[in-house]
């Protein structure tokens, strides 16, 4: 992780006692992070460079209730070396039923 906005690290990472900034993303934490699905796409994006949308996993705070996550990446392009895939991560916000039916 090289960059996350201050929003990103008050809600995920919040509980996390060591620095994210320098870390792979997969290693944080508790590892929640290491989920193989998304573990996948991480290595075919920065292998062949395959890019990915609305990959949707759950977050699982030390506190509160648990977070529903969007997730969406792309290959930075450039060299083999230092291969970066940015990362989207937003929260997935699922619509209420409408009351009374």
């Amino acid at each position: 992780m090289l960059w996350a906005n201050d929003a990103f690290i008050a809600v995920l990472f919040h509980t996390i006692e060591e620095e994210p900034l320098g870390r792979v993303i997969t290693t944080l934490g508790k590892k929640q992070f290491a989920n193989p699905g998304l573990q996948d796409l991480l290595r075919r994006a920065l292998s062949v460079g395959t890019g990915f949308r609305d990959y949707r996993m759950t977050f699982h705070p030390d506190k509160g209730e648990d977070i529903q996550l969007r997730i969406g990446g792309s290959r930075i392009p450039g060299s083999d070396d230092n291969a970066l895939v940015l990362l989207s991560i937003e929260t997935d916000v699922v619509p209420e039923a409408p009351h009374g039916f």
